[in-house]
């Protein structure tokens, strides 16, 4: 896992989601799908949900739901 995934996991683990201007603005990462991409493959469970801006636009906010149990 690159270090900006952790980064983005700590957070996630603190404040429960995510959102790709929060993960810009407070910790400085641009492709926010990529490390949640990371962070799955890790073995964490990760919800996306779609949050519509306007009728072509919307994004995804990222809920951490907790380590998968195997």
């Amino acid at each position: 896992m690159s270090p900006q995934a952790r980064e983005v996991l700590i957070y996630l683990k603190g404040h429960g989601s995510i959102e790709p201007m929060d993960a810009l603005k407070k910790l400085g990462v641009y492709r926010l799908a990529a490390r949640i991409h990371e962070i799955r493959e890790d073995g964490h469970v990760v919800d996306t949900a779609w949050v519509k801006v306007s009728r072509h636009t919307k994004y995804g906010k990222y809920i951490y739901k907790g380590q998968r149990i195997i």
